[in-house]
């Protein structure tokens, strides 16, 4: 068996990986996302001026007890909503 040593092929390899399990975690995140909008949450990004300070609070307390129960999913989530309430 001829050793495998060219290395623009890996690269791309495992840049694919890399895209590859991005997409995945993605459809995960848009399923969570779809699946709690069903179940009627919502209003995460309709904080008033005046709520919001408090309202990230409670999304970065949420996101750390996702954390520590291992749902990377909800984690994500949560980061995408802080993320997208920064200024």
């Amino acid at each position: 068996m001829a050793k495998y040593n060219n290395a623009a092929a890996i690269k791309r390899a495992d840049r694919q990986v890399f895209l590859d399990m991005v997409c995945s975690f993605r459809d995960q995140m848009m399923a969570r996302f779809d699946k709690c909008a069903r179940e009627g949450w919502c209003g995460w990004d309709g904080a008033s001026a005046g709520d919001i300070k408090k309202f990230k609070t409670n999304l970065k307390e949420r996101l750390l007890d996702n954390a520590k129960r291992g749902d990377w999913i909800d984690v994500a989530n949560l980061a995408a909503m802080l993320w997208n309430l920064e200024d």
